[in-house]
Parts: structure tokens; C-alpha cells; sequence
């Protein structure tokens, strides 16, 4: 599945200045019954994968981190909004679902709000802002 979202063109979403980058550059898709959405920031990229009617089994979604072209990170992944914060355990640039189907919620339901958002990883820290909500289908 990677291979296929790699393939579409994602727009980046550079801010100027100071500001954070704001996040009109989501791109997504459906293929299979399965939701992908892609955000770019800078040199950071996520790509979310959104199994609602779990037609390759319960939990099936994920997350994806490529920074710099690096895809094979393993780590603490900070998630922060000013609604609050949430961190996932990132296994191989990934964060998967079934790990912890509440707190994967958590997060998509942030990503997917409007405001500011920062996500820290790999001792780096991506800020930008969604100008209104956004729908990944991960609800």
C-alpha cells in the first residue's frame, strides 16, 4: 500500500516566516475501500490509512513517517494541539492501529481538526495549521 501512496503527487505546505506551514496541501484518496490521506510539511511526510469498513480486517489502519526520504525510524512520535497532546510508539516509521485503537483515534481526530497542530519526531518538531477541519475518514 505504500508504494501505491507514494505514487500519487502531494502538494507541500510551505508557511512563511514564523507561521506554521498550514495544511491545505492534504492530499487523499480511496483505492479498495480503504481512505489514504497524505500531509506535507517541509521534509516530513504522513501518510494516514483509514480502514472504516475494515475490509482488510478490524484495526487495519496506520501511519506512516518519511523524513528526508528516511522511512525505517523507530521512536517516540509527539502529536500537539492546543486541545492538548498525545504520544504514539513509532515501530519502523509506523504507527499501527491495532497497537491502541483509542489512542489512534486520538490522534487522527486531531490531525483531522482545525487550528494549529506540531508534530515532534525524531528529534524534530513539523508545525502547521489546518484553516479548517479536515476529513480523513478515520472516524
Amino acid at each position: 500500500m505504500r508504494n501505491f501512496i507514494k505514487a500519487w503527487p502531494v502538494a507541500a505546505a510551505f508557511g512563511a516566516g514564523a507561521m506554521p506551514a498550514v495544511a491545505d496541501g492534504w492530499t487523499g484518496g480511496f483505492e479498495r475501500g480503504t481512505y489514504y490521506h497524505t500531509l506535507t510539511v517541509k521534509d516530513m511526510q504522513l501518510f494516514v490509512v483509514c480502514d472504516m469498513e475494515e475490509t482488510r480486517g478490524p484495526n487495519a489502519g496506520y501511519m506512516s513517517f518519511e523524513i528526508g526520504g528516511n522511512v525505517q525510524m523507530s521512536g517516540q512520535a509527539r502529536f500537539s494541539s492546543d486541545a492538548g497532546g498525545q504520544v504514539a510508539a513509532v515501530e519502523y516509521g509506523s504507527i499501527f492501529k491495532r497497537t491502541d485503537p483509542a489512542l489512534f483515534h486520538r490522534i487522527t481526530d486531531m490531525l483531522a481538526s482545525a487550528g494549529p497542530i506540531t508534530i515532534t519526531f525524531a528529534g524534530k518538531s513539523w508545525a502547521f495549521r489546518n484553516p479548517k477541519p479536515v476529513n480523513i475518514h478515520c472516524r
